[in-house]
């Protein structure tokens, strides 16, 4: 989903859609897989912006503490969570990943095709204390592009071993820097002839057609 900007005003306990409106902001879907890296800007009405312009004003990110953590809306499991958000001063704004479980992730969307029903919590504390809540509706989707392990059968790894001990390894097969490998071949294209290529004293690569 890359960066997940939250704008959120801490007079009306809402979301939107950046620091310079007033229209409320729907969150997009979260995806199972990466977690999504997040920046939160806290906002408050600006008593000296004018009709239409400049209606809020940035919080300082050193005068708050944030915790932000999703959760399923069938049993509240908590999906992801954060409470550790890096400070930009001069962006007024504070900066980390939501870190899933992904034990909870994969069980939230178990027979869930439209995605599982979620809702994002914020918790800010004011340094004078007085914690509250801002709360979004979201969704939760299968990412469907995920990691693979690429794995190869016994008889390639033996045959690629073999093949890197020939050519690319010392000429003793095991370790020994000072006798290294002087040569190796190759077969042509389309007859299959072997080739023998080597570098010569003066670092110019040689190839004799056997």
């Amino acid at each position: 989903m890359g960066l997940l900007r939250l704008f959120a005003v801490f007079d009306t306990k809402g979301l939107v859609i950046h620091e310079n409106s007033q229209d409320l902001y729907a969150l997009p879907p979260f995806y199972s897989g990466e977690s999504p890296l997040t920046q939160f800007l806290g906002l408050q009405r600006n008593s000296q912006g004018t009709a239409g312009r400049d209606p809020w004003a940035e919080v300082d990110p050193a005068s708050y503490g944030l915790k932000v953590g999703l959760f399923w809306n069938q049993d509240s499991s908590l999906l992801a969570f954060q409470d550790t958000w890096p400070q930009d001063a001069g962006a007024f704004s504070r900066t980390a990943k939501l870190v899933y479980d992904s034990v909870k992730v994969d069980a939230a969307l178990v027979g869930q095709p439209s995605g599982a029903s979620c809702t994002l919590e914020m918790e800010i504390t004011p340094g004078a204390g007085g914690a509250f809540k801002i709360q979004a509706a979201a969704t939760l989707k299968k990412g469907l592009i995920t990691p693979i392990a690429v794995s190869a059968t016994p008889p390639e790894v033996a045959a690629t071993q073999a093949w890197a001990q020939q050519v690319c390894m010392p000429r003793d097969g095991v370790s020994d820097p000072n006798n290294p490998c002087d040569g190796f071949f190759l077969k042509s294209r389309p007859s299959g002839r072997s080739v023998f290529v080597w570098v010569d004293d003066n670092g110019q690569w040689q190839r004799e057609l056997l």
